[in-house]
């Protein structure tokens, strides 16, 4: 499934993310997905480093200059 979240600037640092990104994952699960893929520009590291402490295994390709896609692993 491709998927994002997207929290408003000054909603920023309160743990939404976090809570959207967990019932995302619950629901997908619940309904048989098992990857989740995305782009992400390569000067995001905020989103890295949130996929990052998912603890969820990932990998990421350079799809072209500047971007990278992204597959993290919902089974993992």
């Amino acid at each position: 499934a491709e998927t994002a979240v997207v929290v408003r600037d000054d909603y920023h640092g309160r743990g939404l993310g976090t809570l959207l990104y967990e019932r995302l994952i619950r629901y997908a699960r619940q309904h048989g997905v098992m990857t989740f893929i995305g782009t992400i520009h390569q000067s995001n590291n905020v989103v890295m480093n949130f996929i990052r402490k998912s603890g969820l295994p990932f990998e990421r390709e350079m799809i072209e200059p500047g971007s990278f896609l992204v597959k993290i692993y919902l089974n993992g």
